[in-house]
């Protein structure tokens, strides 16, 4: 897959934003001058979208991991389903309903902001959920335990990209002084880390052994 220079931009101040979050660091208010065509072929629309400030990229961003979430529900969903280990199936099941919520916190703070939470498409999660169906749900195991050491591998990579996102989304919201939707994305991101958590405990608690033998 190749990304654009949005992309790779947006992806490198997400992975600042979780560091500055994580150690109780404000980014810098940042000022963007940026217009661009985005083409989605799930829609065949074209977007163009103007950033002048860090409220407009909080918002955009809003969008991003609201449409991120809502395509990272279903494939959790279908890896629950695939999963054989009774506790990773409960894991999964779990994440999925922290995913449904986060999705309402988002759809909550978008209407405080009189955003519609259905503006963007997560082009960044589609990919991750191709790779999640291709690797975890519609490829061949000859083993159960490696199917599942697949399935953790391939949620966390979805979980981390919603890290990231709650993570710049609280740096954002930290800065422009949102109180109020700053502690409902702290808590979102502590749900989200715990989530990712247990998962890493599953996989190295016996999963990840299991598939070795």
């Amino acid at each position: 897959m190749r990304w654009s220079d949005q992309d790779q931009a947006l992806i490198a101040l997400r992975t600042f934003a979780i560091f500055s979050a994580g150690r109780g660091l404000a980014m810098e208010p940042l000022t963007a001058r940026v217009c661009w065509d985005c083409e989605y072929s799930n829609t065949e629309r074209k977007l163009t979208m103007a950033i002048n400030n860090l409220h407009d990229v909080y918002h955009d961003q809003l969008q991003d991991l609201h449409s991120a979430c809502s395509q990272a529900l279903e494939a959790t969903a279908a890896l629950s389903r695939a999963a054989k280990n009774k506790e990773l199936s409960e894991a999964l099941i779990a994440g999925s309903n922290g995913i449904s919520d986060g999705m309402d916190q988002i759809k909550s703070i978008c209407a405080r902001h009189d955003i519609d939470p259905d503006g963007e498409h997560c082009k960044g999660m589609e990919g991750l959920v191709k790779e999640a169906h291709a690797h975890g749900i519609d490829a061949d195991f000859g083993d159960d335990d490696a199917r599942d050491a697949m399935i953790i591998t391939q949620y966390q990579r979805m979980v981390h990209y919603a890290l990231a996102g709650y993570g710049c989304l609280l740096a954002f919201a930290n800065r422009l002084d949102l109180d109020e939707d700053g502690a409902i994305l702290q808590k979102l991101l502590d749900d989200t880390y715990d989530g990712d958590r247990r998962m890493t405990e599953i996989a190295t608690g016996g999963v990840n052994q299991a598939a070795a033998a």
